[in-house]
């Protein structure tokens, strides 16, 4: 495996250099021959490595922006919850005073 990728930077180097010199490019290798089977049978298997991978990355991204989603939701319905008791002692509070101030000012 190795041996390929040292190839394809030898190739990718000697043909910037073609370039450099104003030579025409190296022709790339026909794929087809059987002397590139291993090559082409490890490309592939990296390019379904790189799927599944991405694959598993964008599964591990939905799942922690549910597990986000439900303490969102957690906290919000903690925090209305807070809210309406206290609105509720409010309304209490706001009643007994009415009812002190009737008292006091029966002619309102």
């Amino acid at each position: 495996m190795a041996y390929f990728a040292e190839n394809e930077i030898d190739l990718k180097k000697s043909q910037a250099l073609a370039r450099s010199c104003n030579i025409p490019g190296i022709p790339q290798p026909d794929m087809n021959l059987p002397e590139y089977r291993e090559y082409r049978e490890v490309k592939m298997t990296l390019e379904g490595l790189r799927e599944s991978l991405s694959w598993q990355a964008l599964t591990h991204a939905r799942c922690m922006n549910q597990e986000h989603q439900k303490k969102k939701n957690a906290i919000e319905e903690a925090i209305l919850k807070e809210r309406d008791e206290k609105m509720k002692e409010i309304e209490k509070i706001e009643k007994a005073t009415a009812a002190k101030l009737k008292k006091l000012f029966p002619f309102f």
